[in-house]
């Protein structure tokens, strides 16, 4: 737990960004509390946490609607439950 308040931030247009192994994209943000490896963050976390006002609990998970990973528009994500988000992704494949 860190001993500050961070307030998700609302602009990264300048940061360093890259799309990963995983088709997700991060930012680099190497003083977000959850950063990893060398301060990346995933930016569909980074707009869900924005539009929330706060950082997303541990517990949270944010789901791309339309099952495109670099489609970070408000629109295209939700912030859920692990099971919520499972139950989604089962939703998109039995209507396939």
């Amino acid at each position: 737990m860190t001993s500050y308040a961070y307030k998700p931030i609302t602009q990264w247009k300048k940061r360093e960004k890259f799309v990963d192994d995983n088709g997700y994209v991060r930012v680099q943000v190497p003083e977000h509390p959850r950063a990893f490896g060398r301060g990346w963050v995933y930016e569909h976390r980074l707009v869900a946490e924005r539009r929330l006002g706060r950082l997303l609990k541990t517990y949270e998970t944010v789901h791309h609607i339309n099952e495109i990973k670099t489609d970070n528009s408000d629109k295209n994500l939700f912030a859920c439950f692990r099971v919520e988000h499972d139950k989604a992704h089962r939703l998109t494949y039995a209507a396939a």
